[in-house]
């Protein structure tokens, strides 16, 4: 079985795989970045270097309370942070993802204002799990 972690950004309901989480961070100390992409909230100082920290739903997150966490990811030696609202909890899973399923969730826009869907697998329960590999390549393409 995986253990999946379920999160909130904005009221909604996302999953990601536990096992591709490196830490959760508490939301404190973030830097804004000038002209930044819309998705980017800023930087964060972590062991001697910048994590960027960014918003998967592009617009502006409605009252970060005190419950809103940072997950941090790492794939292919580039790490970023993820701004959650906050954690919902972490379940036992018999879940298998399906490959290449799109699920129409509002993520990330790029500068045409195109919504980039395909960073998320929609599961048979209807929560959306992330799909790091896509969402990697995205940000190297135009962040990193």
């Amino acid at each position: 079985m995986n253990k999946t972690l379920f999160f909130e950004i904005n009221n909604y309901i996302l999953g990601i795989k536990l096992n591709e989480i490196n830490e959760v961070l508490e939301n404190k100390n973030i830097q804004p970045i000038p002209l930044a992409p819309p998705f980017v909230v800023g930087v964060l100082p972590r062991r001697g270097k910048f994590l960027t920290i960014i918003n998967l739903l592009a617009h502006p997150l409605k009252d970060i309370s005190p419950d809103a966490r940072i997950l941090v990811l790492e794939h292919k030696e580039i790490d970023i942070g993820i701004l959650v609202s906050k954690i919902r909890q972490v379940i036992s899973t018999p879940i298998t993802l399906p490959a290449n399923q799109n699920t129409g969730f509002p993520l990330i826009h790029n500068d045409e204002k195109k919504c980039l869907c395909h960073h998320l697998i929609r599961m048979e329960e209807g929560i959306p799990f992330l799909d790091l590999e896509k969402l990697f390549t995205y940000l190297k393409k135009v962040w990193f």
